[in-house]
């Protein structure tokens, strides 16, 4: 039987999340309109009143969010699917965002700096004050998506947003701690693609061989159903995709995911349709409870940053059949040009950090 190593999460579905991205966007872009060639001689009022409301409501949601997270039970986690961006065989490429325990509290520090870093500008009364205020919410934005970007889509563009509003608060830096940052980006964009080929099918005589069928199990939480005559099945992954049921009518199938509905409750194989790329995926003979709540996902390689360790963990079918392997010991066998994938992408990851530590210990002058 296939396990997993870690606990199951709760996941609840909130807007909210998008605000947290939105809002320093909206002062970024309201700031930057303000930023006039009259600003560089008298600083107006528009870009500090439209910054500070945007930094003082970052910080109240963060709060308020941070409340909701601590209230609710241990191992739950907010979500939400922005956008989905593609797919390499069973892996989505998704642009989704999630808040956890820990990541919360670097949205509240994150949040505070911030608020701080707006107060500092607004009270220098510098020239050209809208424009440093439209940097900052860019970097603000490029942090809060590294901190809850959920996979490699968000965290990506997030470190290049964060990189990008550093150079514009830094008022372009010194060319070779931009030359280190550069440099830095371009080595962890190469290691999560790599990870990504890597993960997303298997290297043959034939080249590469994409794995087209995801795998799936349905899993029955603790929360508890609306109506005690129905069962509630929920997908929030592989957004698009159809699920069916061969046994018995499911209401509106086939249903697109991201959906959660109220069905009668009984046994059921239920059919995911992942489109032209894959094959069907039958999960036979499931029973779904009256009362309570079953959340069909997937299990196996994922681009998800915090289930990464625990599916790399999920067992899987050898290509011949014969039993089972790990994706830790595949990885281990995958070779890039004769070195082994995860040593190339543990290198790039790690040089792309150490490039940007040199790169914010060399700056001089006005600092991120």
């Amino acid at each position: 039987m296939y396990e997993t190593a870690g606990s199951l999460a709760i996941v609840h579905p909130v807007v909210t999340l998008a605000f947290l991205i939105g809002l320093p966007l909206l002062w970024t872009a309201l700031c930057t309109l303000l930023a006039r060639p009259a600003d560089r001689r008298t600083p107006g009022l528009g870009g500090p009143i439209v910054a500070l409301t945007g930094a003082v409501g970052l910080l109240v949601l963060a709060l308020v969010l941070s409340a909701r997270v601590a209230l609710l039970p241990k191992g739950t986690i907010l979500v939400q699917h922005v956008a989905q961006l593609g797919r390499l065989g069973q892996l989505d490429l998704a642009f989704d965002l999630a808040l956890d325990p820990r990541s919360v509290t670097f949205v509240v520090v994150i949040a505070v700096v911030a608020l701080a870093a707006v107060l500092n500008i607004c009270w220098s009364h510098r020239k050209g004050g809208s424009a440093r205020l439209a940097w900052t919410g860019l970097a603000v934005t490029g942090a809060l998506l590294l901190c809850i970007g959920d996979g490699f889509a968000p965290i990506l563009v997030g470190l290049g947003i964060l990189s990008i509003g550093g150079w514009g608060v830094a008022r372009g830096g010194e060319p070779a701690a931009n030359t280190s940052i550069l440099a830095g980006n371009v080595s962890v964009f190469f290691g999560f693609v790599f990870l990504f080929w890597s993960l997303g099918g298997q290297f043959g005589a034939e080249g590469y061989d994409p794995d087209g069928a995801p795998r799936f199990v349905l899993v029955t939480t603790p929360a508890p159903n609306g109506a005690p005559t129905k069962a509630t099945l929920t997908m929030t992954s592989h957004a698009g995709a159809l699920v069916s049921s061969d046994d018995a009518d499911l209401p509106g199938e086939p249903i697109a995911a991201p959906f959660s509905i109220e069905v009668d409750p009984g046994v059921h194989t239920l059919r995911v349709q992942g489109g032209a790329a894959s094959g069907d995926v039958v999960v036979p003979r499931v029973a779904l409870v009256a009362g309570k709540s079953h959340v069909l996902t997937p299990y196996g390689p994922t681009t998800s940053l915090r289930v990464l360790d625990d599916q790399i963990g999920v067992p899987r079918v050898t290509p011949a059949g014969g039993g089972f392997v790990n994706v830790r010991l595949v990885l281990a066998g995958r070779t890039i040009g004769g070195l082994r994938a995860s040593a190339i992408i543990l290198l790039l990851v790690v040089g792309g950090a150490l490039a940007h530590a040199h790169a914010l210990a060399s700056l001089r002058g006005h600092s991120p």
